[in-house]
């Protein structure tokens, strides 16, 4: 009976997880030429200017590999991969970050606004 309970505890604790990061979350890329908004569907994102990057920024400022956007229990996170002009969020260098609602990350001359909200649009 108490294996069953803990048992349950778990579901009920990974249920919430998982709806948890079931709100769609968006970033809006403005700045370098072609500004877009974009769904998040990967656990885990390298941002860059490299042709293998998952999101793309094809700019001088921007190191091949510039910065990793990943989901963890729930959490957006960013990390600088050891970029040669840095990676900031809300104006602050950052190594490693978790990130909310409506934080902007720049990265060069781009601007990334996080949006975890079904009422934004797709351009």
């Amino acid at each position: 009976m108490l294996a069953d309970a803990l048992h349950d505890v778990k579901v009920g604790a990974a249920a919430e997880k998982e709806e948890a990061t079931t709100t769609p979350s968006y970033l809006k890329i403005t700045g370098g030429g072609k500004d877009r908004v974009i769904e998040l569907q990967k656990q885990e994102i390298i941002i860059g200017r490299g042709t293998k990057c998952g999101i793309r920024l094809p700019l001088k400022t921007v190191s091949r590999k510039h910065a990793r956007l990943s989901l963890r229990n729930g959490e957006y996170s960013i990390e600088d991969l050891g970029s040669v002009n840095g990676t900031y969020v809300n104006g602050k260098k950052v190594a490693k970050c978790v990130l909310r609602n409506n934080d902007q990350i720049d990265i060069g001359e781009v601007k990334i606004l996080l949006y975890e909200d079904q009422t934004l649009q797709k351009a």
